[in-house]
C-alpha cells in the first residue's frame, strides 16, 4: 500500500519527480538551437581580430603553404 498520508512520501515523491525533470529535459529537441552553443564557430562567423595564422613546422622545420 502507498503510504499518501504520509508526509515523506510527498517530499521524496516531489524530489523524485524533480530529478527526471532535470535529467529528461536536455535531452530533448529545443526549439531555439542557434543560443544552444554561444562559443560555437557557426553562431561566430567573424573571428576575432586577435587571432594570428600559426607556423607550421614539422621536425622543426618550417613548412611553406
Amino acid at each position: 500500500m502507498i503510504p499518501v498520508d504520509d508526509w515523506q512520501f510527498w517530499v521524496a515523491t516531489t524530489l523524485a519527480f524533480g530529478a527526471i525533470v532535470l535529467i529528461v529535459r536536455p535531452l530533448l529537441p529545443g526549439k531555439r538551437k542557434a543560443n544552444a552553443c554561444p562559443s560555437c564557430p557557426s553562431n561566430n562567423p567573424k573571428p576575432p581580430s586577435n587571432q594570428h595564422a600559426a607556423t607550421l613546422t614539422i621536425d622543426g622545420k618550417s613548412i611553406q603553404r
